[in-house]
C-alpha cells in the first residue's frame, strides 16, 4: 500500500496516521510471521477487506472502492 500525501498538509498526515495504526493492530500487531509470504498474504488480506469490505464514515458509510469508482465516473463527466 503506497499513499501519497502533500508535505506539511496536518489533515492528511492525521488520516496516514489513522490508517497507520489501524493497520498496525489489525494486522501487524495480530499475527506472527514467519516468512515474508505469510506478511504479504496478510497484508493483502487486510488491504482488501480495508478497500472492499468495510464501510468508513468518512465518505458515507460506503467502502473505499465504492466511493474511488464514484469519484471516477464524476472525474469523466467534467
Amino acid at each position: 500500500m503506497f499513499l501519497v500525501i502533500s508535505r506539511g498538509k496536518s489533515k492528511d498526515d492525521v488520516f496516514i496516521a489513522s490508517v497507520s495504526g489501524e493497520f498496525r493492530s489489525e494486522c501487524l500487531d495480530a499475527y506472527w510471521f514467519l516468512m515474508f509470504d505469510d506478511l504479504r498474504l496478510k497484508t493483502e488480506e487486510w488491504r482488501k477487506d480495508y478497500n472492499a469490505v468495510r464501510l468508513h464514515s468518512a465518505i458515507a458509510q460506503s467502502t473505499a472502492d465504492i466511493a474511488h469508482q464514484r469519484f471516477i465516473g464524476a472525474c469523466r463527466h467534467l
